[in-house]
């Protein structure tokens, strides 16, 4: 038990921001914070990863990534053609091709800062022990962890409830790990309903499961065209925000490369 003073004065570094990796979203007050958890959510291929693998490269901090939905090629020829404006589909062929030496070197030079797990349907378990793995390491904890996605979590279902239950543990688990080790922690997440097509902004209560009562952040993606990714604040506990959606910026997006935001 503390005073309140006392408690901000033995923080440790918590709630300190990111670098700012999204000019627009810093503007509107869309900040990444350590010791928090953010989610992000949009409909099948809407662009989400590719937001998620942005944060981590540019932001330059120590990062944990588990990627459970997407394997070791698909998410390294995506990063490769982000960090050398190569579309994603020439990526891969000059990797099958054995002519891939530039996009290994692209990757070499700018993820030494990221470790990357690619196990499939991991537990409550297996993340804690990815964490504390890293801790023993590194001699630290990182600063941000990305889990993409929610929906590849595993965790045993006991009694009514189904999926909305197994979301709500896995979101449980990951805000208090937030306290635990300090780290911004990124989850990405599924949309439903009309709003998995990603034409429109999708609101707070677009998210499966109805999972937006615990992150401290939430942003949605849509598609408004072939060039931009819309994101939306629908959720923001440090600054405005809108849950109908219709709070949002529009980021540069080119989707054959992969690039969000501009080189």
């Amino acid at each position: 038990m503390q005073t309140l003073s006392r408690a901000l004065q033995s923080r440790d570094g918590e709630g300190k921001a990111l670098p700012v990796v999204f000019p627009t979203l810093e503007a509107m007050g869309a900040r990444f914070r350590t010791g928090q958890l953010v989610l992000i959510a949009s409909g099948p291929g809407g662009g989400k990863s590719a937001f998620a693998t942005t944060l981590a490269l540019r932001s330059k901090v120590p990062t944990l990534y588990l990627s459970p939905d997407s394997d070791r090629t698909t998410l390294g020829t995506r990063i490769a053609g982000s960090l050398t404006g190569d579309k994603v589909r020439d990526v891969e062929e000059a990797l099958y091709t054995g002519k891939g030496a530039k996009f290994f070197d692209a990757i070499v030079s700018n993820t030494a800062h990221i470790r990357f797990s690619f196990d499939a349907g991991p537990t409550l378990d297996d993340i804690d022990e990815e964490v504390m793995c890293y801790e023993r390491v590194h001699g630290r904890y990182p600063q941000l962890m990305v889990v993409d996605n929610l929906k590849d979590c595993y965790v045993e279902e006991n009694g009514d409830g189904g999926e909305h239950v197994r979301y709500g543990r896995v979101i449980d688990y990951l805000h208090e790990l937030t306290r635990l080790t300090g780290m911004c922690v990124v989850i990405l997440h599924h949309l439903t309903g009309r709003y998995e097509d990603g034409e429109e902004p999708a609101p707070l209560s677009a998210l499966l499961g109805k999972v937006g009562k615990t992150p401290r952040l939430i942003l949605t993606i849509h598609r408004p065209d072939e060039f931009h990714m819309g994101v939306s604040i629908v959720k923001n506990s440090n600054g405005r925000m809108d849950p109908s959606g219709y709070f949002n910026t529009l980021i540069p997006y080119d989707r054959e490369t992969q690039i969000l935001g501009g080189l």
